[in-house]
């Protein structure tokens, strides 16, 4: 069999012969690259699993001021959608643990798997938050509801110039303590931390930052080996792309015929590469979304002495 490059798209384009050696490096690139994205997407998931937490409690908050009273039924339905967004938050969680084990070197040239294990580990030793959110993520697996109930409250300031609506999805630290047979020391040092009841969003947004910092710590043990092989797949579309077309097949001819193996393609390394950038992630519980004028540090006093003006 001789292995082959075929140009898609272009019905005048000949298979082009290929070393054993470039077919094969090819195809190590790509998988590196699909292990890579398909694990860095499990943390881009991350991000949006919180934003439909955020969704919820954004939302709910704007119903709340409509509709100053909810009765106890819309109290209890709003807890149901509420375990709904913070499970699935909870389920990446663990899928990027499991994801994780994927990447890996054919000739075990990089640990990024135990790099990653102990970057985790690390940080539960580090952080009560992440050691609670890790036994917080254990515990929904053997409950039916992740959440205990919402608290609905608001009110106006001291000044009387901004007045404010939230809702908080609660957990039970009593009954994750009890459930996972946390010792008492442990618990003392989440009830500091919480108190009885648990904000989850609070330990939702800090849990995202947190991993995104292991990740990226995790990524520089590959992260020369991502750059070599991105750096060398744009070269060998460079190379072999015909007529303008930059989809390479590869393949083998066998029976006189191109069986296709793979694809590699431009959008496939710059895909990977928009997937490096953790700017947002790792300061994540910095950034908050609202309607309130508060973007830059000055803003709120600027807006205060505007309104006081008034």
């Amino acid at each position: 069999m001789t292995c082959v490059a075929f140009t898609r798209f272009n019905s005048k384009a000949e298979p082009i012969p290929l070393s054993n050696d470039e077919y094969e490096r090819v195809a190590y690139s790509r998988k590196l690259l699909l292990d890579f994205m398909s694990f860095q997407e499990q943390v881009r998931q991350l991000i949006l699993r919180l934003h439909e937490v955020e969704r919820f409690q954004l939302e709910r908050a704007l119903y709340d001021l409509l509709v100053a009273a909810m009765d106890y039924h819309e109290f209890q339905e709003s807890r149901l959608q509420a375990n709904n967004v913070v499970a699935a938050y909870l389920n990446t969680m663990t899928s990027i643990r499991d994801q994780a084990t994927n990447i890996e070197a054919p000739k075990g040239e990089f640990r990024f798997r135990e790099k990653f294990r102990r970057e985790w580990d690390k940080a539960k030793s580090n952080s009560a938050t992440f050691r609670l959110a890790c036994r917080y993520r254990v515990y929904t697996q053997h409950q039916n509801q992740a959440t205990t109930g919402i608290t609905s409250g608001g009110g106006w300031d001291e000044e009387m110039v901004r007045c404010e609506t939230h809702i908080t999805i609660n957990a039970s630290l009593s009954e994750i303590c009890e459930n996972r047979d946390i010792r008492k020391t442990e618990r003392d040092e989440y009830k500091e931390i919480f108190g009885e009841e648990i904000d989850v969003g609070f330990l939702l947004r800090s849990t995202s930052s947190e991993i995104a910092k292991i990740t990226k710590s995790s990524i520089k043990e590959i992260r020369d080996e991502l750059d070599s092989s991105m750096n060398f797949l744009t070269e060998f579309i460079d190379k072999y792309s015909r007529l303008g077309s930059r989809t390479i097949s590869l393949g083998v001819i066998k029976d006189n015929r191109f069986v296709e193996s793979f694809v590699v393609f431009d959008n496939l390394v710059e895909r990977a590469r928009d997937l490096l950038n953790f700017r947002l992630l790792e300061n994540y519980e910095l950034h908050f979304v609202s309607n309130r004028d508060r973007g830059h540090e000055r803003s709120p006093k600027l807006r205060s002495k505007f309104v006081k003006k008034k």
